[in-house]
């Protein structure tokens, strides 16, 4: 498991609001983003912002030590304590078990049907 230092920068930016980022950065560091932005003539959007932000080490390091960097990093641990939990994960194996078509019954090529269906029209 990653720790607020060591995770991927990408994954923990998938977990922050562009409206959030804009208040850590700054109202001069966002308005210099957007500039930029309209200096290399794309439009600013959220992917431009966060493409920005983290090829630039200092942006990265800042948003780390945030609360806005704790709060993306506490909604990526409790997904991944989701996605992990030994629970959920015995649960999906029942469901896909259940819906998993019995054995013995032939199975149907999608286009069996429609061949059928068309052949009688001839």
């Amino acid at each position: 498991a990653y720790t607020l230092q060591t995770i991927p920068f990408g994954k923990l930016m998938h977990f922050m609001r562009r409206e959030d980022l804009a208040t850590a950065l700054g109202p001069a560091t966002y308005k210099a983003i957007e500039t930029e932005a309209a200096a290399t003539g794309e439009k600013f959007t959220s992917r431009f912002l966060k493409h920005y932000v983290a090829n630039d080490a200092a942006m990265i390091e800042h948003l780390r030590g945030t609360d806005l960097g704790q709060q993306a990093f506490d909604k990526y641990m409790a997904n991944y304590r989701r996605i992990t939990d030994p629970a959920a994960l015995a649960r999906g194996r029942e469901v896909r078990k259940a819906m998993a078509a019995p054995q013995g019954l032939p199975r149907l090529h999608r286009h069996q049907g429609q061949a059928r269906r068309h052949s009688r029209l001839r």
